[in-house]
């Protein structure tokens, strides 16, 4: 092989390990948006503060450190030569990513239909040129594949990855076998990003079980529209339901932990945001706690955080998104979201229907590499 593609790829592969640092740092706070300080048994019927709203934060944070993820290792590709690289098959192995070893695997192909997955969101079948595929080097543990086309260009069949939490970090995640998704691609708006997770709790006593968040780049990248459906596992539902007031919750049906809020992506980043828990009976409805009628809605942030809860549409203030548009986001969540839209649709059974069946690895009979090949 030509020395020039050598040290190249040798170069790729040294800064992805820096990039997966990097990655370790800002993304592993998954539970964070996870525990959501859901414990609402403290809250008062009139008023909250922020420990109602943590998915607020830590949700649009996880998403873009998703979406952070696929660009720092496309920028990492690109960077050291990859799209110039001849078409060919990469290995290595004993690749050091912070406290991750891995073997990686990169397939460059010119066809755009080299690797056709179906994700959970997608709809329709994505065609892609590229694959990469990390394994964990001391036990060829599947962590993480990633499909993309081009550098820079979402456009298309957009990009899709899709990781194991507790095989890359298996200290921190050490609940169930979690598999996250996060596909990233271009709407008529803007980018935009929807990422599924299935198989929770990502650590031990965590209160999750599956969810999914919507993202959308709009105005012209000024506003960030987020909607997310998380629910919650049987043990967290149980005790929930045995704080007064929420017995009222249905006990034979799961419960979600919902949000929806606008955020605009420039500083002071004003937000405003509604928040619910619903169980099957209710599922769609505005300002409720199962049957109870909360009076948190709307809460206001910014780029220092929580300001303050309870706010009517008539007095959100002139910056942040104003009441009408939230609720119509909000109202979007149950909603057939049509042909063509799927990738934003958050309905009770879209959300139960998330399985390691259809939020899985796609590379099935791939062995991990045993050699370097260049």
């Amino acid at each position: 092989m030509n020395k020039k593609w050598i040290f190249s790829t040798a170069a790729l592969l040294a800064f992805l390990g820096a990039s997966v640092v990097i990655y370790e740092v800002k993304t592993y706070r998954i539970d964070d948006p996870l525990d959501l300080r859901i414990d609402l048994s403290g809250i008062q019927p009139v008023h909250a503060d922020e420990s109602a709203w943590g998915g607020v934060r830590q949700s649009v944070t996880w998403a873009n450190n998703n979406g952070a993820l696929i660009d720092s290792i496309l920028t990492a590709l690109n960077s050291n030569g990859f799209f110039g690289l001849p078409d060919g098959l990469y290995t290595r192995i004993n690749v050091a990513m912070g406290t991750f070893t891995a073997k990686i695997r990169i397939d460059k192909t010119s066809s755009s239909t080299s690797f056709q997955i179906t994700c959970s969101a997608c709809e329709t079948q994505k065609n892609f040129k590229h694959r990469m595929i990390l394994w964990r080097n001391s036990d060829d543990a599947k962590a993480l594949e990633l499909y993309f086309n081009d550098y820079g260009n979402v456009s298309g069949d957009g990009a899709i990855v899709i990781y194991r939490t507790n095989v890359l970090n298996p200290t921190q995640f050490n609940g169930s076998d979690t598999y996250v998704e996060s596909w990233v691609y271009q709407t008529s708006n803007g980018m935009a990003q929807t990422y599924s997770w299935v198989n929770g709790p990502l650590a031990s006593g965590g209160p999750t079980d599956r969810a999914r968040i919507f993202l959308e780049n709009m105005n012209s990248g000024e506003l960030l529209c987020v909607k997310a459906v998380i629910r919650l596992n049987s043990t967290t539902a149980t005790q929930f339901r045995s704080n007064a007031p929420w017995a009222t919750c249905n006990g034979a049906q799961s419960l979600y932990y919902t949000v929806a809020y606008g955020q605009k992506n420039a500083s002071p980043f004003e937000t405003t945001a509604k928040v619910a828990i619903w169980d099957g009976d209710n599922y769609g409805q505005s300002s409720k706690i199962c049957d109870f009628t909360h009076s948190l809605d709307f809460g206001l942030f910014n780029g220092n955080g929580f300001i303050t809860d309870g706010v009517a549409a008539s007095a959100i203030p002139a910056g942040h998104r104003d009441g009408a548009a939230i609720n119509t986001l909000f109202a979007s969540i149950q909603n057939d979201p049509g042909a063509g839209n799927r990738y934003q649709d958050l309905r009770q059974a879209t959300i139960d229907g998330l399985t390691t069946s259809n939020v899985t690895f796609h590379s099935t009979g791939v062995m991990a590499p045993t050699g370097n090949s260049f």
